[in-house]
């Protein structure tokens, strides 16, 4: 393999200057009134903070910074700590900002505008200007984390006392930056969009290699529209109308015309707008949507002893008419246990401003999102470069007298000659920009398509007139890939409405054929199923009889791709049918001999990821898995799948999973020499716990498999692969560039800006199709296999990135990682049907129910014995 020496521009920027002030660490509670109170979130916890620095004791504060990372730590330069002592408390009326006694704090109510700000210092840490870069420089010492921490909130500061922040980004308006920075951030944004896409900047310190580093990044986040509550409601569902009629009458148990978009409608406004914050025209201050009501202005109440409508309510006590009592009313309380239930018009609320839309967005609007946060790399740069001038205008920065370059690093990285990828006959493709062609070569292993069937959920007319020509195109493609296809077996209308009646017609239709014609077994059966474009209910229902209950492989087409009838479409259809029918697309020729004798020696790839439910779920499980190959080449991968409690990180069953992995491959004769373990999604702060955890638990199913099996101890190497970090890479030599501006696949970088005292590096593998190209991040935490040669590893996960069986171009990263992944989204696929409305029904967003695994477990069905082993998830 060639390795040619390359210049890479980034986007960190050395910290000049460390913080010249001392610093004391304080414990810190910031506390609501009343017995039980529920705890302020981190945004209003600023807030107070800085209203009390800057307006309620400005004479403990004075112009000197106290910094605060809204949970319970802050640091208080020498002239703050002296003036605060040992332990202070602030209590105060946050409407008026009067001072309150302990007494009056006793008498306090949960709803009262106030709170009880309380410091404690911590004595053992006191940070001092001469101490800081000793610190940072001695990986056991402990204060390590405290210095980082005060770094990170010094550039935060003034970001933190934005509104429209979100983690480690912020999202300022437009017109308080520069007008360089202002050109940068602008996006082009439709009025009619459902959702309002900004754009913001990333910013994070951490320490790298000699030196203390700034990430600076574009982000990108939804918000909701503020305005008129029914105005954002009617975008939102359906933002090519223009009349607010189409907000009338909608219901979950809505009949008659148009009763399903009325239901959906209502289901959305109900699932996406709860917990946004409003304001009413007939009260003060912010109130929180609870959920909605079916006609708002007709719900009825009793007030003084008789029952009125809310229409009738508002007429009568705030004089105001209500144009629209159809639309759905909001309900900003709801307590069954007092019999209490507030419901106000949706046109006397508005949406306040800046609020973060946290939940999963629906898919019609990713697309859109995507669209708009495609950067390429010079636009991205050019935002970086002006966002890091900001950093002049910090007071935070300032006052702590901390300097931080805006001239990016530009680093030494390395370009990697991609593995020749081999096909039938040792056909040889070099990938060129990250990409490679099958037309005109076979199959490297082709398996034969000659048992399949097709089913159409799409109502043609004329199908077979429609289909077949297209049927044939695809056999077509399938002889030239060396499958040397037959006539389908059959051909079949399904019924969308019972899709389980279809699939058992299907199972009945192979089972019957499969003993009456010789050599045909339902393993080596594969079903082309053909939805209409919207199908998503029917494809999960596919999957389910597919998968889980009768073990039937299926390949699903939407009706508007499959009728193009194009050769491009149909080859990459069969590059995922001849991986589930168990053959092999591909392999990557080893440029070095130890990797190479490495495989003849049974090295098994191994990935593994944890995906979990989205923001605000905490009744759905996190889903774990782990894919591993049986092959000599590293292309076959059998998963293993299990679930846990809601957003736990480690994977709870993976010694269980490893050992049925481990059992697996010694039955196939290829009990593993060597066993090369990628991890996917673990952030740097949850290293120690993988070790301890997570390798603990390989180790101990290896130390099984051995025991049981009296076979050597396979060697274990086990990396971290990240794909969602903000360090990007941009070519400072022409010779590494693309004609966008993106590195080319094969840049790495293991030298300055990664993470000091582990082995790490960063590896751009795959070419962008579009904006700008992002590296994954690896991070070695044991390695037995190839002693940490950085070299070999880099050329190992770079190869691996040349064999994902669905495309014929490197992705971003290894090949077993994004099974994983795949794998991880297939399960809930495995909800059965009619068990799984019923979960719906008891865990929804709205329900508030705790996590249930024993009702999961019982809903989802395993994996259906025929398709253990087989690549059922691509």
């Amino acid at each position: 393999m060639s390795v040619i020496p390359a210049r890479i521009r980034t986007n960190a920027f050395e910290v000049l200057r460390l913080p010249q002030e001392t610093f004391t660490q304080y414990d810190i509670a910031v506390t609501p009134p009343g017995d039980s109170p529920r705890p302020f979130p981190i945004e209003k916890k600023q807030r107070l903070m800085h209203n009390l620095q800057a307006n309620l004791a400005p004479s403990i504060f004075g112009k000197k910074l106290f910094f605060y990372d809204g949970g319970k730590m802050g640091y208080a330069s020498l002239e703050i700590s002296t003036r605060l002592g040992e332990g202070t408390t602030f209590c105060y009326n946050t409407s008026t900002g009067r001072p309150i006694s302990d007494q009056e704090w006793s008498t306090l109510s949960e709803r009262s505008p106030a709170v009880k700000i309380t410091f404690s210092q911590t004595a053992s840490i006191v940070l001092r200007p001469q101490d800081i870069a000793v610190i940072l420089n001695n990986v056991n010492d402990l204060r390590r984390e405290a210095v980082t921490n005060l770094l990170q909130l010094v550039i935060r500061q003034d970001t933190n006392n934005i509104r429209s922040k979100n983690g480690k980004a912020y999202f300022p308006g437009l017109k308080t930056v520069s007008k360089e920075l202002r050109a940068c951030m602008a996006l082009n944004r439709p009025d009619e969009a459902e959702v309002d896409i900004r754009r913001g900047i990333f910013h994070s310190v951490r320490p790298a290699v000699d030196r203390m580093i700034v990430t600076i990044d574009a982000a990108t986040a939804a918000f909701y529209h503020d305005g008129w509550l029914p105005d954002v409601a009617l975008k939102f569902i359906n933002p090519k109308s223009r009349s607010l009629r189409d907000l009338y009458g909608l219901d979950d148990h809505a009949k008659g015309k148009d009763a399903d978009r009325r239901i959906r409608d209502f289901k959305m406004l109900n699932r996406y707008f709860k917990g946004l914050k409003i304001t009413v025209k007939t009260s003060k201050g912010t109130k929180t949507i609870r959920s909605f009501v079916p006609d708002g202005g007709y719900y009825t109440f009793m007030r003084d002893g008789r029952e009125m409508t809310v229409k009738e309510h508002y007429q009568e006590i705030h004089c105001i008419p209500l144009l629209h009592p159809e639309a759905p009313g909001v309900v900003l309380r709801d307590d069954p246990e007092k019999g209490i239930k507030v419901v106000v018009p949706m046109e006397v609320c508005s949406v306040i401003p800046d609020q973060f839309f946290k939940k999963k967005l629906p898919s019609k609007i990713t697309g859109a999102m995507v669209k708009q946060a495609v950067m390429d790399p010079r636009q991205r740069i050019g935002l970086i470069t002006e966002a890091v001038k900001q950093y002049g205008q910090f007071q935070s920065m300032s006052a702590a007298k901390m300097e931080v370059s805006t001239t990016p690093l530009t680093v030494e990285g390395k370009f990697l000659s991609p593995p020749p990828v081999t096909y039938s006959q040792n056909r040889q493709e070099i990938a060129r920009d990250g990409k490679w062609n099958v037309v005109g070569k076979r199959f490297y292993e082709a398996k034969h398509l000659t048992f399949w069937g097709v089913i159409n959920f799409e109502k043609l007319r004329d199908t077979r007139m429609t289909l077949d020509p297209c049927l044939d195109s695809l056999s077509d493609c399938a002889d030239r890939l060396g499958m040397n296809p037959q006539r389908y077996m059959f051909a079949m209308d399904g019924n969308p409405y019972n899709v389980g009646e279809t699939m058992k017609n299907v199972y009945d239709t192979v089972k019957r054929k499969s003993t009456i014609l010789e050599g045909l077994s339902p393993q080596s059966f594969i079903l082309l199923v053909i939805l209409p474009d919207e199908a998503a209910e029917i494809r999960q229902q596919v999957k389910f009889f597919g998968d889980a209950h009768f073990g039937i492989k299926t390949q699903c087409v939407k009706v508007s791709k499959f009728k193009n009838d194009s050769n491009q479409y149909y080859n990459n259809l069969l590059l995922k049918i001849n991986a589930k029918l168990g053959g092999i697309n591909s392999v990557v020729k080893w440029h070095s001999d130890k990797l190479r004798r490495l495989f003849m020696e049974k090295t098994v790839i191994v990935g593994a990821d944890v995906s979990h439910p989205g923001s605000g779920i905490t009744n759905r499980p996190s889903v774990a898995s782990l894919v591993f190959s049986w092959d000599e080449h590293g292309t076959k991968y059998a998963a293993k799948t299990s679930i846990q409690k809601p957003r736990v990180e480690t994977i709870e069953d993976l010694e269980n999973m490893m050992s049925e992995a481990l059992q697996y491959l010694d039955r196939k004769g290829r009990g593993p020499t060597n066993i090369v373990f990628f991890r996917d999604g673990v952030s740097e702060g949850e290293y120690d716990n993988v070790r301890k955890v997570e390798i603990a638990a390989v180790e101990r199913a290896i130390a099984t498999y051995v025991r049981f099996t009296k076979r050597p101890r396979p060697r274990l190497t086990f990396l971290v692969v990240t794909k969602r970090h903000h360090t990007v890479l941009f070519p400072a030599d022409p010779q590494v560039g693309d004609a966008r501006g993106n590195c080319k696949a094969g840049v790495v970088v293991d030298t300055d800006i990664v993470q000091p005292h582990v082995k790490n590096y960063y590896l751009q593998s795959h070419a962008a199709i579009q904006g700008t190209s992002r590296s994954s991040h690896y991070v070695v935490l044991q390695d037995e296999v190839f002693d940490y040669d950085l070299a070999m590893l880099q050329e190992l996960s770079f190869a691996l990135c040349h064999v994902y069986a669905k495309a014929t171009r490197s992705v971003s990263i290894p090949a077993p990682v994004y099974y994983a992944d795949l794998v991880c989204s297939r399960i809930l696929f495995h909800l059965n049907p009619e068990k799984a409305s019923q979960l719906d029904d008891n865990i929804s967003i709205a329900s508030g129910q705790e996590y249930d695994e024993r009702s999961w477990k019982r809903s989802l069905s395993p994996l259906n014995k025929l398709l253990d082993g087989a690549m059922y998830f691509v």
